[in-house]
C-alpha cells in the first residue's frame, strides 16, 4: 500500500514571527472567455503552482481584458466540500467596479451568462487562476447606486467555481499569454 500514500508531497511549512502577511488581492483582475483559450497550463496541485512552463495559449488575435480602477474591496475565498475521496474546492472572488458607465453594466450583463476564466494578482504579488478546463465560472453581478454622498457606487461581481483545488500560481503575467493593455488598436 506504500504507492498509495500521498506523504510525499508534505513539506514543512513555517510562519516566522515578523514576516509580512498583506490581505486582500491587487486593483486589476484579468478575464477572458474561456472560448479564447487554445490550451491550458499544466497543473501541479500537489505543489500549489501550475508547472514551471505553464502558459495559457489563446486562439489568434484573442487576449486577456482587464477590470482597472476597482476599489480594493476584493478577496478570494476558497472553501472545501464534499467528502474525502471527493473533496473539491468552492472559490468566490469578489470584485467592486466602480461607477455606472455603460461598459461596467455592459460587462455585468454579458459575463452573467458567458463562461469566463479570472486570473487575480495577491497583495503579495501571486497571480492566482480561477476556472479550469473543464468546470464553469459563474458570475453573479450586483448593481449599487448608493444613496448618499460616501455610499459605494457601482457593481460588486461574485465570481464563483468549483474547482479541483484551491487557485494556483502561475510565474507571473507573461504565462497568461496576450493582455489588452488598453490602447487604441
Amino acid at each position: 500500500m506504500a504507492e498509495c500514500t500521498s506523504a510525499a508531497v508534505y513539506k514543512n511549512i513555517k510562519h516566522c514571527p515578523g514576516d509580512l502577511v498583506t490581505p486582500g488581492i491587487r486593483a486589476e483582475v484579468f478575464f477572458i472567455p474561456k472560448a479564447d483559450i487554445a490550451s491550458w497550463p499544466t497543473a501541479d496541485p500537489n505543489n500549489g503552482v501550475y508547472t514551471s512552463e505553464a502558459k495559457f495559449v489563446l486562439q489568434e488575435g484573442k487576449k486577456w481584458h482587464t477590470i482597472k480602477g476597482m476599489k480594493t474591496q476584493g478577496n478570494v475565498k476558497a472553501e472545501p466540500t464534499g467528502e474525502k475521496p471527493i473533496c473539491t474546492f468552492d472559490v468566490t472572488l469578489n470584485v467592486f467596479v466602480p461607477g455606472t458607465k455603460n461598459e461596467v453594466i455592459a460587462f455585468a450583463n454579458m459575463a452573467v451568462n458567458d463562461d469566463l476564466v479570472f486570473a487575480y494578482m495577491t497583495a503579495d504579488g501571486a497571480l492566482r487562476v480561477i476556472g479550469t478546463e473543464f468546470g464553469d465560472v459563474d458570475v453573479k453581478p450586483s448593481l449599487d447606486t448608493g444613496s448618499k454622498s460616501g455610499d459605494n457606487c457601482g457593481e460588486t461581481c461574485a465570481i464563483t467555481s468549483n474547482m479541483p483545488y484551491q487557485p494556483l500560481a502561475l510565474t507571473d503575467i507573461s504565462c497568461l499569454g496576450a493582455v489588452d493593455d488598453g490602447a487604441a488598436a
